[in-house]
């Protein structure tokens, strides 16, 4: 029997449950067993009480057939167990590619969280610069209110301005004609 790519000892009802199924997969079952040892068990009979060559040929030719059948089961076994080592080689390749598929599965999900942290702390980001912009514009809408206020008191100012220069004017043309009229 071929040894196994593993190390570890197997209990004895689990080679019997292996034997059992190889011989159930080259069809060697309990009868042919048995019709082997029956088999046998004529040849036996045969060999101590020949009667007569005719009758050993006989029984030479049956027991031939039945290695024939005993040495065609064997090679079903073997075939099964060979077939039985391929599939538990299959069965190895496919643990490790599952271990891969495990671990590049394990490298994604890893990947996909910092995408996301780096996602959070952008979008938090984005979310600050968009309260920073509102505030700017609050601002800039209070200097524009403030600015067209300014305007209209430097509107009032000049309009003033202007009415306290034709006071002055007036109360030039005043005060000349009163020099005037005391110098004459």
């Amino acid at each position: 029997m071929a040894a196994s790519s593993r190390s570890t000892v197997q209990p004895v009802e689990s080679i019997s449950e292996k034997l059992d199924e190889i011989f159930a997969k080259a069809k060697i079952d309990v009868a042919l067993a048995g019709r082997l040892g029956e088999g046998m068990q004529t040849l036996a009979d045969s060999v101590t009480g020949i009667a007569d060559v005719s009758r050993a040929v006989q029984f030479t030719e049956k027991y031939a057939t039945n290695v024939q059948k005993a040495a065609e089961s064997m090679e079903r076994m073997h075939v099964a167990q060979a077939g039985l080592v391929n599939a538990m080689q299959k069965l190895d390749s496919f643990v490790d590619h599952t271990e891969d598929f495990h671990q590049g599965i394990q490298e994604l999900t890893q990947t996909l969280q910092r995408a996301n942290s780096t996602y959070a702390v952008t979008l938090q980001k984005i979310h600050q610069d968009f309260e920073n912009s509102q505030n700017i514009y609050t601002n800039l809408s209070q200097s524009m209110a403030d600015m067209a206020q300014a305007k209209s008191e430097t509107e009032n100012f000049r309009q003033e301005l202007a009415r306290l220069n034709e006071k002055l004017s007036s109360l030039n043309n005043v005060y000349g004609n009163m020099l005037m009229a005391l110098k004459s």
